[in-house]
């Protein structure tokens, strides 16, 4: 059944808006000129999707008409909501989705009414007039809604059509800078296959050939420049307090006291004169030769040596101290222990009051 404007007729219900005081009537109907339903992926449905699946995950296009007051005391307005017609034809008494639909399009429609109109319609209280059913007392003609309609109508055809023309009826109405350019690739004016004539890559007797040599006359250049220094890597001020160790001959350097230690040539030149004659001196009250051992103290797990300490020290700050697995260093002078001992555990304390160096070393079991 349509309506003199041409609309299906679907269902109608009454609703109080949020004052609490003013009733209104809203009209559900249906029109194709109204888009179809539309999945996620918006594309148009159809009438056997709708079936099986009903509207719950679907996108349902609406058209809100503006209020118009009635004739009837009872409503104070009416308000026209239109979907398209695939979902009006299965909201009649008797349909499987009718309860369905009939629910899903109430909800929707309030909620659309709210945010075109403004108008806050409450759930509770709200009642179905009748389906099918269409109120149609109102004070203004059908005039404005059959020219909405039909301007909608025109909307879409017009769609369609630029639809089928392309893009070259849309680019006609656009100025030239917002024109998009063309994405066909250009055609290309040289053949997909060209035969390549092949060449040989090396020439036979490449290496019987004496005009190119790899080295000149005096050979290579490699490893012909200074010889780097071999200590480069230890800092100046580490070089000047310690003494070079031959490790394939422990017992010979290990017994041999060092009266003093100078740097190594490489790096003698690079310090100021002044910086040598201190470094000089320093180490000259380092490896004071009156360093002596006192007593050796030996429990089960621990080595304790006392040494007495020369009138030049005044602190551990002025004791180099290097310990071997059976052997002790003190500013270049060498003791011998008695047992192995653990080199990583090695500690020194030096007592200020007894002028003594005490020396813990753990013993290798």
């Amino acid at each position: 059944m349509l309506t003199p404007s041409g609309l299906l007729v679907g269902f109608a219900y009454k609703a109080l808006a949020v004052d609490e005081t003013t009733l209104y009537v809203v009209n559900v109907c249906g029109h194709d000129s109204v888009g179809l339903p539309l999945a996620r992926s918006m594309n148009a449905v159809g009438d056997n999707y709708i079936e099986h699946n009903g509207v719950d995950n679907l996108i349902i296009p609406i058209s809100v008409g503006d209020p118009k007051p009635t004739t009837k005391g009872e409503f104070a307005f009416c308000i026209d909501v239109v979907v398209h017609t695939i979902l009006i034809k299965k909201c009649i008494s008797g349909h499987h989705l009718y309860q369905h639909l009939t629910e899903k399009l109430l909800n929707l429609s309030m909620e659309w009414v709210q945010r075109e109109c403004g108008i806050q319609l409450l759930r509770k209280g709200c009642a179905v007039l009748g389906n099918p059913y269409y109120f149609a007392s109102v004070k203004a003609d059908m005039e404005s809604l059959e020219k909405a309609m039909k301007m909608a109508a025109e909307l879409l055809k017009s769609k369609e059509d630029q639809d089928r023309e392309g893009d070259e009826v849309v680019s006609q109405h656009l100025p030239d800078a917002l024109k998009m350019k063309s994405n066909k690739p250009k055609e290309s004016t040289k053949p997909l296959i060209q035969e390549v004539i092949a060449s040989p890559g090396i020439k036979k007797g490449f290496l019987n050939s004496g005009s190119v040599r790899l080295y000149g006359p005096g050979g290579s250049s490699e490893g012909s420049g200074k010889a780097p220094d071999p200590l480069a890597h230890i800092p100046e001020s580490l070089r000047s307090k310690c003494k070079i160790i031959d490790t394939r001959n422990m017992e010979q350097s290990l017994g041999q006291a060092a009266p003093s230690l100078e740097m190594p040539a490489a790096t003698s030149t690079s310090q100021p004169k002044k910086a040598q004659e201190e470094s000089t001196v320093h180490r000259g009250n380092l490896t004071n030769s009156q360093w002596k051992e006192v007593s050796f103290e030996q429990t089960d797990n621990t080595l304790v040596v006392r040494f007495t300490v020369p009138d030049g020290i005044a602190s551990l700050r002025d004791v180099d101290l290097s310990a071997t697995a059976n052997a002790l260093e003190i500013n270049g002078v060498v003791t011998q222990l008695p047992v192995m001992v653990i080199t990583d555990g090695v500690r020194a304390k030096f007592v200020k009051a007894s002028r003594m160096l005490v020396v813990t070393c753990p013993i290798d079991a």
